[in-house]
């Protein structure tokens, strides 16, 4: 099952934007494929 982002703008925008996390996203290619691009956000919480 996969997610787009168009489909979680919310969750994208709060931890981008929040200053709770440093948040990445890293673009690869889907597994297995070579034409279909994919990502994944990686968020860190910098808060204590």
């Amino acid at each position: 099952m996969g997610v787009s982002k168009n489909e979680m703008p919310d969750y994208l925008d709060y931890v981008r934007n929040s200053g709770i996390y440093k948040s990445e996203t890293i673009e690869t290619m889907l597994e297995f494929t070579d034409d279909v691009n994919d990502a994944i956000e990686v968020s860190i919480n910098v808060v204590q």
